[in-house]
């Protein structure tokens, strides 16, 4: 089965939709989707026995914002979903909740915007 353009234009647009849908405030009444986001990474965090603290020191941001990223008070920007992904070894997927699978895509080819 062939996916004309606009299809493929269609489905990035509605993921797209999902996603900033799931990152949208107030989280923390948001669907059960949300939720899985904000204890997806802190179960990362412990399983790496880092303080919030220190993971914060890693992203340059303090470690209220991080607090308020995992407790679900803030919008988790997708810049820092990025990062968490490549520091942790999972895909952005397992992170958002989209998937129980941790492990990450292959590298793109062309390197893709986030480098």
């Amino acid at each position: 089965m062939k996916i004309s353009s606009m299809q493929n234009s269609l489905f990035i647009i509605s993921t797209a939709r999902f996603v900033l849908d799931m990152l949208k405030l107030p989280m923390k009444q948001g669907s059960g989707g949300a939720r899985v986001v904000f204890k997806r990474i802190k179960d990362l965090r412990e399983d790496s026995d880092l303080t919030q603290a220190r993971l914060g020191k890693m992203l340059n941001i303090s470690q209220r914002a991080y607090a308020y990223y995992e407790s679900g008070e803030r919008m988790i920007p997708p810049s820092v979903i990025i990062s968490l992904a490549k520091f942790y070894g999972v895909s952005t997927d397992y992170i958002l909740g989209l998937t129980d699978i941790k492990e990450p895509y292959p590298k793109s080819k062309t390197g893709g915007v986030f480098k």
